[in-house]
């Protein structure tokens, strides 16, 4: 819906045919001539805040501040709109001379007693309704052209509280201890005649949803207010007020006082309801699942999770920073536990991220084993549409940046940072029982002397990774890869590395060593170094097929030792451009395909779901 105006001014000047122009019009006579404004609005558009949808615009005030021998003089008056049809207005009665120079202040507004003008520099809102008298405002100067333009703002900002679950209609709802001001000085453009105290009161309705709305004359700042439903106060902290801002406060209204209550503070400039700041942490929906808005919310929820309640639901609604005390100091603990199969706790929730961003996330604990987001993901479990970013992970082994071990599901998620240990390292899971898809990591992977490091994952054990992306570096001793370190019995599609691999033995471009498990599709370009079983696409294969899979910038062989449908992709027998047609003949009935390949510019896949950061 757009919220501009548009005002055009038409001047019409009504002579008598018996007077000359140049007296009556430029002369010194000074005369008044009658100025007719049309209001031109935009369709769908609203002329004041407290209007409906159907409400039409009925009046505005307008005020006239003429220079009179170097001096303001002020004037104003209440002007009916006349509908003309197809969203204009026609204004009338404004007198104006031409000889003196106007700045014209527009104040739009609907019905009869929504405003106040006793005080031309402090014009109000109506004490009994606590609505928006004079909603809009706009600033032009004149002098003398046949037409001007204004854009009109909002002078106030409006209040909404929204409850999420039902509020008894005998329930009274206050809200209290907003600063507002009596007026607006359209002088100096500002609020004038602060009023401390403000409350504002409702009974409920029987229902969740909106609980009341108001509107009010403020500065921008933030505010604390108390909301008190059924004699109980909660803080409300921290409001973003401000002009031409609609705050939408949503919370557990009806409970309040007797559950955990958290509010969350909509702002948009349009009166809508996108673009969203939070005021607390986190709330708790009908289901059980936290609606996490802040790094505290999501602490808060991890550590309901190991405190015994493993299938907990979380659901970000914000981008978050999770806060540091110092370099690579940890502040994170991870979820779940794993213990060497000894007593081991799976986290057996759904965690969505949104495609929410999480920033700083740092474990460095090296005598700590399976380290990430998540300790463990259960069979149960699911971690999906999470952006991570700046991570830093470091343990002893069995490390990732969403799960140091994984029997669960894994999709949609994208790891940004540095992961370092000594074994099973990943960038996504270290150790990967489950289902790894579309997923990507970009960063560092390091070990010190362990094996099975991968830019996705260190050691997948009979799991299932597919379309999944990683890239920058990975270096190690034994079993690296550019995204899986080592691959046991597991289904590898349509995966592939772009950068640098470094070890000493079973090094691959995609796999360091793959058992008994079929690879479909992927590809490898970069650079690769290692000192035995070294290949441009896997280090070592066995017992396993290896179809449409292509290697460049490596001199030595595609698969180091072992046999498939490894590829070189030198440029003139074969480019990228084959490639991806022979990977995508292969990937056929899937869901995903190889695009955008040239000759000398490998595809990258065409996976609606597939993230970046």
């Amino acid at each position: 819906m757009k919220k501009n105006f548009l005002f055009t001014a038409l001047i019409v000047a009504t002579l008598l045919a018996s007077c000359n122009k140049d007296e009556d019009m430029y002369g010194e006579t000074g005369n008044r001539v009658p100025v007719t404004f049309s209001a031109i609005i935009d369709t769908g558009s609203l002329a004041r805040a407290n209007s409906s949808a159907d409400d039409p615009v009925s009046r505005c005030l307008m005020e006239e501040v003429e220079t009179v021998e170097g001096e303001p003089k002020t004037s104003y008056g209440v002007q009916s709109m006349t509908d003309m049809g197809n969203g204009q207005y026609a204004l009338s009665g404004v007198m104006l001379n031409p000889n003196k120079e106007y700045t014209f202040l527009f104040w739009a507004d609907g019905g009869d007693n929504h405003y106040t003008a006793d005080d031309l520099t402090a014009i109000g809102i109506a004490a009994d309704a606590r609505e928006a008298g004079i909603a809009y405002r706009a600033k032009k100067e004149w002098s003398g052209d046949k037409s001007i333009s204004v854009t009109l703002t909002h002078a106030v900002t409006k209040v909404s509280l929204t409850s999420t679950t039902s509020v008894p209609s005998a329930q009274t709802v206050t809200l209290s201890g907003l600063t507002e001001y009596k007026g607006y000085n359209v002088m100096s453009d500002s609020p004038a005649g602060e009023t401390t105290g403000f409350t504002h009161s409702a009974t409920g309705k029987g229902q969740a949803g909106d609980v009341f709305s108001f509107y009010a004359i403020v500065t921008d700042e933030t505010q604390d207010l108390t909301l008190n439903a059924g004699g109980h106060d909660v803080a409300v902290n921290s409001v973003p007020l401000g002009q031409n801002k609609h705050i939408i406060l949503r919370g557990d209204v009806a409970n309040a006082g007797f559950t955990e209550v958290a509010f969350t503070a909509s702002i948009d400039n349009s009166w809508g309801n996108t673009g969203t700041e939070y005021i607390d942490d986190y709330i708790i929906d009908s289901t059980g699942t936290y609606i996490v808005y802040t790094a505290k919310g999501l602490l808060a929820w991890a550590a309901y999770v190991n405190e015994g309640h493993w299938d907990t639901n979380c659901t970000l609604a914000a981008d978050i920073t999770i806060p540091t005390t110092g370099d690579k100091q940890s502040n994170w603990t991870p979820v779940g536990v794993f213990n060497n199969y000894q007593d081991n706790k799976p986290y057996a929730g759904t965690f969505d991220g949104k495609n929410f961003t999480v920033s700083g996330l740092t474990v460095n604990d090296k005598n700590k084993i399976s380290i990430g987001l998540f300790a463990f993901v259960g069979s149960e479990g699911t971690v999906k549409n999470l952006f991570l970013k700046d991570v830093y992970m470091n343990g002893q082994d069995g490390i990732g940046g969403v799960a140091g071990f994984n029997i669960g599901t894994i999709e949609n998620c994208s790891v940004a940072g540095t992961i370092c240990g000594e074994t099973e390292i990943g960038g996504i899971t270290g150790v990967n029982n489950g289902s790894v898809n579309t997923c990507d990591f970009s960063g560092d992977i390091s070990g010190e002397s362990g094996p099975m490091l991968g830019g996705v994952v260190g050691y997948n054990n009979r799991g299932n990774i597919t379309a999944c992306h990683s890239s920058g570096t990975v270096s190690g001793a034994d079993y690296v890869g550019g995204a899986i370190g080592i691959n046991d019995g597991g289904n590898i599609t349509a995966c592939y590395f772009t950068g640098n691999v470094s070890g000493h033995k079973r090094v691959g471009g995609v796999i360091g060593g793959n058992d008994n498990g079929p690879v479909v599709s992927c590809y490898f370009t970069g650079s690769i170094s290692g000192d035995e079983k070294v290949g441009g696409v896997m280090g070592i294969n066995s017992r396993s097929t290896v179809s449409a899979c292509y290697w460049s910038n490596y001199e030595g062989l595609g698969i180091g030792q072992g046999e498939g449908d490894a590829i070189e992709v030198d440029g003139s027998d074969v480019t990228w451009a084959d490639a991806q047609t022979e990977m995508n003949a292969t990937l056929s009935g899937y869901d995903w395909q190889y695009v955008g390949a040239t000759e000398n510019t490998p595809p990258t896949l065409s996976v609606s779901s597939l993230p970046s950061l």
